[in-house]
């Protein structure tokens, strides 16, 4: 199974790896995309949130112990970056990972509220994480949601 979220990743290689469940071809894929990121110039930085929320998914999905504790590493890394990732796509990886995992970290929430802080307009994005809040049963979470709708 992929990770919900994860199939409309803007990478097509790297989604038909992920929907194959080819743990190790996608991460290489991701690897590979990183070192031509280095070398441009005029990196899209919300581009690199979303491939290393990405491969910190597929890091955990690795069966090695030392991979997942890397996955971990890179999302704490997202979670504490300052100033915050406010890019959606990567907020939306972020969550598919959690949901795959059935860990919800409650970081998660901070996160989504510093998206919406970004992108107050942003209906897709407002949608998404309501979503994830009512299909995951989290009321409260999705109360939230529908509050900082009103409050931005």
């Amino acid at each position: 199974m992929a990770l919900r979220g994860l199939e409309e990743f803007p990478d097509l290689q790297i989604n038909d790896a992920i929907a194959q469940q080819e743990w190790r071809h996608a991460l290489q894929l991701i690897e590979k995309r990183e070192k031509r990121l280095k070398k441009d110039q005029s990196v899209d930085w919300l581009t690199v949130f979303a491939k290393t929320a990405c491969k910190a998914s597929v890091l955990f999905l690795l069966p090695e112990s030392a991979k997942r504790r890397q996955g971990r590493s890179l999302l704490d890394s997202l979670y504490e970056k300052k100033p915050p990732v406010v890019d959606v796509s990567a907020a939306m990886t972020i969550q598919a990972f959690a949901e795959q995992r059935k860990d919800i970290d409650p970081r998660i929430d901070e996160l989504w509220l510093k998206v919406a802080n970004a992108h107050p307009s942003n209906e897709g994005m407002h949608r998404h994480w309501f979503s994830a809040k009512f299909c995951t049963k989290n009321w409260q979470g999705a109360r939230k949601v529908r509050t900082s709708r009103v409050t931005t």
